[in-house]
């Protein structure tokens, strides 16, 4: 059965994310349920509007500036406050969307283990 099927990917911690969407698009058909096809989707293809991104998409984030003293110091990296840069910049330095495909972060992940 379909669902027993997606439980066992679940709980795999071997099998990657995307094999158990792809089940819940064919669930989805099955059921006739727009609404879980459509997520699975797109996590599948990512998302293409920011304001449909799901809340545990949605990531507090920081800048960083690398800062040069010059040549007889080496590079300090630090963190840049938000209040301090000018307003239209300010969400770059507050929040990531997570808008790629599942396929994107677990390929970043395994280069990450390698």
């Amino acid at each position: 059965m379909l669902l027993d099927k997606i439980i066992d990917l679940a709980t795999d911690v071997q099998q990657p994310l995307s094999v158990l969407l792809r089940q819940c698009v064919l669930l989805g058909y099955e059921l006739k349920n727009d609404s879980l096809k459509a997520w699975a989707n797109q996590e599948l293809n990512g998302y293409t509007e920011p304001d449909k991104i799901p809340e545990y998409r949605v990531q507090n984030a920081g800048a960083t500036g690398v800062f040069n003293a010059g040549y007889a110091y080496p590079n300090v990296s630090r963190a840049i406050p938000s209040s301090v840069m000018e307003e239209p910049h300010r969400w770059a330095a507050e929040i990531v969307r997570l808008a790629e495909p599942v396929s994107a972060y677990e390929r970043h992940l395994k280069s990450e283990a390698l």
